[in-house]
């Protein structure tokens, strides 16, 4: 894995080859990377990634996979809140699986909302726990198999991620029960 070059601004030309993700910076159960059909502009909440139109649907795979997130855990910055935030040149220089060499998740499952690898749950002792749906499946399975990973290494993905975010959602609940 290695950085992917990532253009923080449209085109001059805006070519109709251009295609547009969006994501939002602020972070708190999940990170999703939404794939735009129209170039659009933004506030300051919700950046944009320029990509040839070919790239979009396996690029948008590549950052909704749990590899991705792990980086953005260890990268993004929390303020103990809860809430990651991850800017734009960051994500930048973030490793994540390549591209060109993952094939695109079905669109329904880059369209699901359900990209959480968390979920709360009251009756859990954490408060939380993995949540490992068909759409999270879907795009995981394509961005591993494009890094060659076996299935133990999948599971120690699954596993560091998980306790990545509830490493953060604990800080939160300290935080928060102390004011």
């Amino acid at each position: 894995m290695s950085p992917v070059d990532i253009a923080a601004a449209p085109p001059t030309d805006a070519a109709p080859e251009t295609a547009m993700l969006s994501f939002g910076f602020i972070i708190r159960l999940k990170c999703p990377f939404f794939a735009m059909t129209e170039i659009a502009h933004t506030t300051n909440v919700l950046h944009n990634i320029y990509v040839p139109a070919a790239l979009q649907a396996p690029m948008a795979t590549a950052l909704n996979s749990t590899l991705t997130m792990l980086m953005v855990e260890y990268a993004g910055r929390s303020n103990l809140s809860g809430i990651l935030k991850v800017e734009l040149y960051e994500l930048a220089n973030l490793p994540i699986p390549n591209p060109y060499a993952v094939p695109p998740a079905p669109p329904s499952a880059l369209s699901s909302p359900d990209h959480a690898l968390i979920v709360r749950d009251r009756r859990s002792p954490t408060g939380y726990r993995p949540s490992l749906s068909d759409a999270r499946r879907a795009i995981d399975a394509r961005a591993f198999a494009a890094l060659g990973l076996t299935a133990v290494e999948r599971q120690a993905v699954y596993g560091a991620a998980y306790r990545a975010i509830l490493t953060r959602q604990r800080a939160e609940a300290a935080v928060s029960g102390a004011r």
